[in-house]
C-alpha cells in the first residue's frame, strides 16, 4: 500500500476542516452565540493563526537584504535606512 502524498494529505485536511466547520457553526448558532459575535470570534482566531504562521515562515526564510553584498545595493540600503529618499 502506498503512502499518501503531501498534496493528498492537504486536501484531506481541507475536507475535514470544512466538514467540522459546518457542524460546529450549526451547533454554536443553535445553542448560544449570535451570528455576528460568532463571526467576530472566528475571524479573530483565523487572523491570529495566519499572523503566527506568517511570522514563523518568515523567520525561517533569509531576507533578500541579509548578505553584506546585497546590503550595498541602493534598494537594500534604502530599506535599512528606513526612508525612501
Amino acid at each position: 500500500m502506498r503512502r499518501p502524498s503531501s498534496v493528498e494529505l492537504m486536501l484531506l485536511t481541507v475536507i475535514l476542516l470544512w466538514a467540522l466547520n459546518l457542524s460546529v457553526t450549526k451547533y454554536i448558532l443553535e445553542h448560544g452565540l449570535e451570528p455576528l459575535s460568532y463571526a467576530t470570534a472566528r475571524y479573530a482566531l483565523a487572523g491570529a493563526i495566519f499572523v503566527t504562521l506568517t511570522l514563523v515562515a518568515e523567520r525561517s526564510r533569509p531576507s533578500a537584504c541579509s548578505s553584506a553584498r546585497s546590503r550595498s545595493s541602493p534598494r537594500c540600503s534604502e530599506w535599512h535606512s528606513g526612508g525612501s529618499g
